[in-house]
Protein backbone atom coordinates (compact mmCIF):
# COMPACT_ATOMS: atom_id res chain seq x y z
CA UNK A 1 0.00 0.00 0.00
CA UNK A 2 2.78 2.55 1.33
CA UNK A 3 4.65 1.45 -2.76
CA UNK A 4 1.23 2.07 -4.82
CA UNK A 5 0.20 5.30 -2.26
CA UNK A 6 4.38 7.14 -3.06
CA UNK A 7 4.02 5.76 -6.77
CA UNK A 8 0.84 7.97 -6.83
CA UNK A 9 2.44 11.11 -4.76
CA UNK A 10 5.96 11.17 -7.45
CA UNK A 11 3.41 10.80 -10.52
CA UNK A 12 1.23 13.71 -8.91
CA UNK A 13 4.62 15.37 -8.36
CA UNK A 14 6.09 14.74 -11.86
CA UNK A 15 2.49 15.71 -13.62
CA UNK A 16 2.67 19.13 -11.79
CA UNK A 17 6.24 19.72 -12.72
CA UNK A 18 5.70 19.11 -16.00
CA UNK A 19 2.72 21.66 -15.83
CA UNK A 20 4.79 24.15 -13.96
CA UNK A 21 6.75 27.70 -15.97
CA UNK A 22 4.66 26.46 -19.13
CA UNK A 23 2.74 29.41 -20.93
CA UNK A 24 1.60 32.95 -21.06
CA UNK A 25 -0.31 34.34 -24.16
CA UNK A 26 2.61 37.23 -24.66
CA UNK A 27 6.11 35.85 -24.96
CA UNK A 28 7.78 38.38 -25.09
CA UNK A 29 6.41 40.08 -21.89
CA UNK A 30 9.02 39.53 -18.83
CA UNK A 31 6.86 39.53 -15.18
CA UNK A 32 6.92 41.97 -13.12
CA UNK A 33 10.18 41.84 -10.92
CA UNK A 34 9.19 40.07 -7.30
CA UNK A 35 6.14 38.50 -8.04
CA UNK A 36 4.93 34.95 -8.92
CA UNK A 37 2.55 34.49 -11.45
CA UNK A 38 -0.03 31.77 -12.08
CA UNK A 39 -2.01 31.03 -15.11
CA UNK A 40 -4.39 28.32 -15.42
CA UNK A 41 -5.38 27.21 -18.93
CA UNK A 42 -7.59 24.80 -19.96
CA UNK A 43 -8.44 23.56 -23.13
CA UNK A 44 -4.83 25.90 -23.92
CA UNK A 45 -7.06 28.78 -23.33
CA UNK A 46 -5.92 30.89 -20.08
CA UNK A 47 -8.92 31.04 -18.34
CA UNK A 48 -6.97 32.03 -14.55
CA UNK A 49 -4.22 34.91 -14.91
CA UNK A 50 -3.54 35.70 -10.47
CA UNK A 51 -0.14 37.10 -8.70
CA UNK A 52 0.38 34.99 -6.27
CA UNK A 53 0.36 35.80 -2.86
CA UNK A 54 2.93 34.96 -0.39
CA UNK A 55 1.20 31.49 1.43
CA UNK A 56 1.20 30.65 -2.62
CA UNK A 57 4.30 31.11 -3.42
CA UNK A 58 5.64 29.53 -0.22
CA UNK A 59 4.18 26.32 -1.01
CA UNK A 60 5.08 26.33 -4.05
CA UNK A 61 9.06 26.69 -3.18
CA UNK A 62 8.04 23.86 -0.64
CA UNK A 63 7.20 21.36 -3.77
CA UNK A 64 10.08 22.75 -5.89
CA UNK A 65 12.48 22.05 -2.72
CA UNK A 66 10.83 18.72 -1.96
CA UNK A 67 11.45 17.85 -5.94
CA UNK A 68 14.61 18.77 -5.89
CA UNK A 69 15.07 16.34 -3.14
CA UNK A 70 13.32 13.77 -3.82
CA UNK A 71 15.63 13.94 -7.22
CA UNK A 72 18.67 13.63 -5.03
CA UNK A 73 17.10 10.41 -3.14
CA UNK A 74 16.32 8.63 -6.89
CA UNK A 75 20.22 8.94 -7.78
CA UNK A 76 21.12 5.35 -5.58
CA UNK A 77 18.17 3.66 -7.59
CA UNK A 78 18.83 5.12 -10.54
CA UNK A 79 22.44 3.72 -10.97
CA UNK A 80 20.70 0.10 -10.30
CA UNK A 81 18.23 0.80 -13.03
CA UNK A 82 19.40 -0.74 -15.96
CA UNK A 83 20.82 -3.64 -14.43
CA UNK A 84 17.51 -4.51 -13.16
CA UNK A 85 16.13 -4.07 -16.46
CA UNK A 86 18.98 -6.39 -18.23
CA UNK A 87 18.19 -8.75 -15.70
CA UNK A 88 14.39 -8.91 -16.11
CA UNK A 89 14.68 -9.21 -19.55
CA UNK A 90 16.80 -11.84 -19.28
CA UNK A 91 14.62 -13.60 -16.93
CA UNK A 92 11.14 -13.03 -19.47
CA UNK A 93 13.62 -14.80 -21.92
CA UNK A 94 14.62 -17.51 -20.08
CA UNK A 95 10.80 -17.88 -18.96
CA UNK A 96 9.96 -18.53 -22.92
CA UNK A 97 12.21 -20.89 -23.68
CA UNK A 98 12.09 -22.71 -19.95
CA UNK A 99 8.16 -23.87 -20.75
CA UNK A 100 7.04 -25.15 -23.71
CA UNK A 101 3.85 -26.14 -24.72
CA UNK A 102 1.89 -27.44 -27.38
CA UNK A 103 -1.48 -29.51 -28.10
CA UNK A 104 -0.38 -32.72 -26.81
CA UNK A 105 2.15 -31.81 -24.18
CA UNK A 106 4.07 -29.43 -21.68
CA UNK A 107 7.86 -29.14 -21.80
CA UNK A 108 9.54 -27.52 -18.54
CA UNK A 109 13.70 -27.36 -18.85
CA UNK A 110 14.44 -27.64 -15.33
CA UNK A 111 18.07 -26.27 -16.17
CA UNK A 112 16.94 -23.15 -17.83
CA UNK A 113 14.23 -22.44 -14.55
CA UNK A 114 17.15 -22.87 -12.40
CA UNK A 115 18.96 -20.06 -14.40
CA UNK A 116 15.63 -18.23 -14.30
CA UNK A 117 15.67 -18.42 -10.32
CA UNK A 118 19.49 -17.11 -10.03
CA UNK A 119 18.43 -13.92 -12.02
CA UNK A 120 16.12 -13.50 -9.96
CA UNK A 121 18.12 -14.16 -6.70
CA UNK A 122 20.39 -11.19 -8.36
CA UNK A 123 17.74 -9.17 -8.95
CA UNK A 124 16.93 -9.81 -4.99
CA UNK A 125 20.27 -9.06 -4.05
CA UNK A 126 20.21 -6.20 -5.77
CA UNK A 127 17.43 -4.39 -4.19
CA UNK A 128 18.44 -5.81 -0.67
CA UNK A 129 21.54 -4.05 -0.88
CA UNK A 130 19.71 -0.74 -1.63
CA UNK A 131 17.16 -1.09 0.37
CA UNK A 132 18.15 2.14 2.24
CA UNK A 133 17.76 3.95 -0.79
CA UNK A 134 14.43 2.66 -1.32
CA UNK A 135 13.31 3.01 2.24
CA UNK A 136 14.26 6.75 2.32
CA UNK A 137 12.37 7.77 -0.87
CA UNK A 138 9.35 6.24 0.11
CA UNK A 139 9.61 7.85 3.74
CA UNK A 140 10.26 10.90 1.72
CA UNK A 141 6.96 10.67 -0.50
CA UNK A 142 5.00 11.32 2.63
CA UNK A 143 7.10 14.79 2.66
CA UNK A 144 6.11 15.23 -0.95
CA UNK A 145 2.60 14.07 -0.48
CA UNK A 146 2.36 16.82 2.50
CA UNK A 147 3.64 19.39 0.17
CA UNK A 148 1.91 18.89 -2.45
CA UNK A 149 -1.43 18.94 -0.48
CA UNK A 150 -0.48 22.36 0.89
CA UNK A 151 -0.02 23.75 -2.67
CA UNK A 152 -3.33 22.41 -3.42
CA UNK A 153 -4.97 24.12 -0.63
CA UNK A 154 -2.92 26.94 -1.12
CA UNK A 155 -4.31 26.85 -4.80
CA UNK A 156 -7.59 26.26 -4.22
CA UNK A 157 -9.43 29.33 -3.51
CA UNK A 158 -7.75 30.29 -6.86
CA UNK A 159 -8.23 27.27 -8.77
CA UNK A 160 -11.68 25.93 -7.33
CA UNK A 161 -12.93 23.08 -8.67
CA UNK A 162 -12.32 23.32 -12.05
CA UNK A 163 -10.73 19.78 -13.43
CA UNK A 164 -8.14 19.20 -16.28
CA UNK A 165 -6.70 22.52 -15.88
CA UNK A 166 -3.02 23.25 -16.95
CA UNK A 167 -1.33 25.37 -13.78
CA UNK A 168 1.84 27.77 -14.96
CA UNK A 169 3.83 29.19 -12.30
CA UNK A 170 6.30 31.75 -14.02
CA UNK A 171 8.57 33.03 -11.70
CA UNK A 172 10.24 36.14 -11.23
CA UNK A 173 11.98 37.19 -13.95
CA UNK A 174 11.19 34.35 -16.12
CA UNK A 175 9.97 35.06 -19.87
CA UNK A 176 6.46 32.82 -20.29
CA UNK A 177 6.24 30.75 -23.49
CA UNK A 178 3.28 29.72 -25.15
CA UNK A 179 3.01 26.12 -24.28
CA UNK A 180 0.29 24.26 -22.68
CA UNK A 181 -1.71 20.64 -22.70
CA UNK A 182 -4.10 19.57 -24.58
CA UNK A 183 -7.17 17.65 -22.58
CA UNK A 184 -8.34 14.82 -23.82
Amino acid sequence: MKTTKSILIISVTLALSACVGYSKANPTEVQTQGSYQLIAYQDCIPIIKHTMDSEQVGAYKALKAAERDMSAKELPIRDIEDKLALLSKEIEAISIEAIREDDSQLVINKALLAKQEEKAKQIEAIIENHSDSFDAIGDYAEKIEAAANRFDKALKPIIGDLTEVNINIIEPGETPSVRCLVSS
